[in-house]
């Protein structure tokens, strides 16, 4: 399995203001928050200030709990208005194109008798693409001239393209399919079983149990599909033809 070494620098470079202004806010609440302490065992130890520091001691001695908590909220209120008012990562808008995440070529690949058919509808949804927003999320998906890329999220590599063509009626279907890959594969039925929960789950909520194999074997429950697609759908064994 990658590690996080191996995420590509978009993940964390979307959130990287963000995480400045909450290592600036948190600064400024824990010195407020420490001040408060230092001030209160000053007060227990008989410690006297300067007069100018005496005073601000005895506004916090007047200042009630009730007082205090006002400020923790009005704090977190504040800071949570400025991660809201900050203007989104352009790369993470729709529809997903090539240069909505680091990805890798395409390399080899052989063709696998995957089908399907959508409406006009579910069509336009394809064409939209589907670009991670967590490290659960597995893939990066996006569509150009007619085809449909799926790429690892962690590592961008490309795994699977499904060319689409479109009717009159603005209905299309799957022309061809295709699997990166230098090898024979051993199992098609599930590798073209996988491709279609991809599609029907990630991008049009079809909501399709997670195809195992027969031959898989798993630690516990969950977790080959977890890897797979970072989803937790249920799961249905196929027959072995």
């Amino acid at each position: 399995m990658p590690t996080l070494i191996k995420q590509p620098k978009v993940l964390f470079e979307s959130g990287i203001r963000r995480i400045g202004e909450r290592i600036k806010l948190l600064t400024s609440f824990v010195q407020r928050i420490v001040t408060r302490l230092l001030e209160k065992t000053a007060e227990r130890i008989g410690l006297r200030k300067s007069e100018k520091k005496s005073s601000s001691l005895l506004r916090r001695r007047n200042q009630t709990d009730a007082e205090w908590e006002n400020e923790v909220q009005a704090f977190i209120k504040e800071h949570s208005k400025r991660l809201k008012d900050m203007p989104p990562d352009p790369r993470r808008s729709y529809p997903a194109t090539s240069k909505s995440w680091d990805i890798k070529p395409f390399g080899r690949a052989i063709e696998i008798p995957y089908s399907d058919n959508f409406t006009a509808e579910e069509y336009a949804r394809l064409k939209r693409g589907l670009i991670p927003e967590a490290m659960e999320e597995k893939w990066f998906i996006y569509f150009e001239d007619h085809e449909l890329h799926f790429h690892r999220g962690w590592t961008g590599q490309g795994i699977f393209r499904v060319e689409l063509q479109e009717e009159e009626s603005g209905d299309a279907s799957v022309k061809r399919a295709l699997f990166a890959t230098d090898e024979a594969v051993s199992d098609m039925v599930h590798l073209v079983e996988l491709l279609r929960f991809l599609v029907g789950n990630l991008l049009l909520d079809r909501r399709l149990p997670f195809p195992r194999s027969m031959s898989s074997s798993e630690p516990a429950p969950g977790v080959i599909q977890h890897s797979f697609s970072g989803t937790g759908y249920p799961e249905k064994t196929l027959d072995k033809k």
